[in-house]
């Protein structure tokens, strides 16, 4: 008994081991304090489960197309200058870009609007979460605030000389970590909703 208990348990690691072996996980994600949190934090179940890579942001050329081919069939000609409305607003971040593709089709297909409908589309959605933005901006501490006001002017908050850089960069890692600022080769707002409703409801 003992010894078919023993194979038994070999063959069973044998297997486990080749399956491991042989299958690939791939676990995708936009946002990136949400993939931070479950692969790098000690305390999470997939802590160092597999190599983080950080991906660049999709070619604009690519993302153009994409976005000019599903418009075309409701927008003509006009899908391209469209196209070019909605990256610049989204700077090509793949889930508000599909979330402001989505709502000017709808607006063209369903509503059949004309005019600019990506700044119609824009100030739907911002409008939808105004009592979310609300709550989350009410929460931030003055420093938070700051930090964000200066983003969303289009300004660079570790070249404000009225705050210390050590206490910037605190409040930027703050923002980071909790999903509202993202860094590429500068830091930026990751939710263009979020500061458009700040440029309108508090500069």
């Amino acid at each position: 008994m003992e010894n078919t208990s023993l194979t038994a348990s070999k063959n069973c690691n044998l297997s486990v081991g080749c399956l491991i072996a042989t299958t690939i996980s791939i676990i995708l994600g936009s946002q990136e304090s949400m993939m931070q949190e479950i692969f790098e934090r000690k305390k999470s179940p997939f802590y160092h489960f597999g190599l983080l890579m950080r991906l660049s942001k999709i070619p604009y050329s690519d993302f153009h197309l994409y976005i000019t081919q599903r418009l075309s069939t409701v927008m003509g000609s006009a899908c391209e200058a469209t196209a070019d409305e909605i990256l610049s607003f989204t700077n090509l971040h793949p889930y508000y870009t599909q979330q402001l593709a989505s709502q000017v089709w709808e607006l063209a297909y369903y509503e059949k609007a004309r005019g600019n409908l990506v700044e119609r589309a824009i100030e739907k959605l911002t409008l939808s979460h105004d009592l979310d933005f609300e709550r989350l901006w009410v929460n931030f501490n003055r420093m938070d605030k700051r930090i964000v006001i200066a983003l969303c002017s289009g300004k660079n908050p570790l070249q404000d000389r009225m705050i210390a850089t050590s206490t910037a960069y605190s409040s930027i890692k703050r923002l980071i970590k909790k999903g509202f600022v993202i860094q590429t080769d500068h830091y930026e707002m990751e939710d263009p909703f979020f500061a458009r409703w700040i440029q309108r409801n508090v500069l």
